[in-house]
């Protein structure tokens, strides 16, 4: 236990001891009920904040089928002015009812027992609280997939030339799809130019100009409060704190607004990058917002004329 447990200990030691300084808590935002945590609300629970998962149930796993259709048939979206695919793709899943004709032997039986298994935990429980799991079950499915394929091909030579011939167009596809669209990416990803670097951030980056301003015309010790925006820590040229999403970090949805404004003030934000979302909620329709009531009139009290504006980014100060 000691050979194994020691050098994982000493792996994530470094990022435990980087939270404790940060925010007074080692595993932040976790358990801040037992260690604290500069961010953690002073006002109200997590419950409160973050809401609650729907009870177990069996209509957990419709939910839970729901996921798994969305995550084959999402189409293709625009992030960062790039049309990009986000589907899953049903690669080897239609291949599952070959099971049926495939000789089950023992690793096989078991590795379908283990598959059943995760689904049942991922339905009644994990789909409550995130699709992200799915994931995990999309690639055991891959795989029984690809074991249902070589049971029957080793069986049989036409089914042979025939899958083999299927998987080659396939993966020919995927390799020239994802070939003609490395062309933007090769000069950045390599650092063969930054000139080429620089004019693909400017391109596709939305809020890049909105980041040179507030390089330009921010204090250096301003704090933003990055609401409903993609966290670009890696170009953020201020400290801020990333609290729409999480809403711990800064009691959003209370519907006391000074005192929300408060807790702002506590934590030293003086301005906020907004950039609209659509917010989607277990159980309640796409769009619907629980908070919204109290984001508008925080937004009306509190926010300042606006700075500056690229696309849908605008950055305000904070009243």
């Amino acid at each position: 236990l000691l050979a194994y447990g020691l050098p994982i200990v000493l792996l994530i030691l470094p990022w435990l001891v980087r939270n404790w300084l940060a925010s007074g808590n080692p595993i932040w935002p976790l358990a801040s009920a037992v260690f604290g945590g500069s961010y953690s609300s002073v006002a109200n629970p997590a419950s409160y904040l973050l809401g609650s998962a729907p009870p177990i149930g069996l209509a957990s796993l419709g939910t839970a089928w729901d996921f798994l259709i969305a995550s084959l048939t999402q189409p293709p979206i625009l992030v960062d002015r790039v049309l990009q695919v986000v589907s899953l793709g049903p690669l080897l899943l239609p291949l599952l009812p070959a099971l049926l004709l495939a000789k089950w032997r023992a690793g096989l039986r078991w590795f379908v027992y283990l598959t059943v298994a995760y689904w049942l935990i991922f339905a009644l429980f994990l789909s409550r609280t995130s699709a992200r799991y799915l994931i995990t079950m999309l690639l055991f499915s891959a795989i029984l997939s690809a074991g249902a394929v070589v049971s029957l091909t080793s069986r049989h030579r036409l089914l042979q030339a025939l899958f083999a011939g299927l998987l080659g167009i396939t993966l020919t596809l995927l390799v020239l799809e994802n070939a003609l669209g490395t062309g933007d990416y090769l000069p950045t990803a390599f650092a063969i130019s930054a000139t080429a670097e620089r004019q693909y951030v400017a391109t596709y980056m939305e809020d890049d100009s909105l980041i040179q301003y507030i390089a330009a015309n921010t204090p250096l010790t301003a704090t933003i409060y990055v609401w409903d925006s993609q966290p670009r820590g890696y170009y953020l040229p201020r400290r801020y704190i990333y609290a729409r999403l999480v809403p711990l970090y800064s009691d959003f949805g209370d519907t006391n607004a000074p005192r929300w404004r408060a807790r702002l003030g506590e934590l030293g934000i003086n301005y906020i990058l907004y950039h609209p979302r659509i917010p989607l909620t277990h159980g309640l329709p796409v769009g619907y917002d629980p908070y919204a009531d109290a984001a508008k009139q925080f937004i009306a009290q509190y926010f300042g004329p606006p700075l500056f504006q690229s696309g849908s980014y605008t950055l305000y100060p904070l009243r």
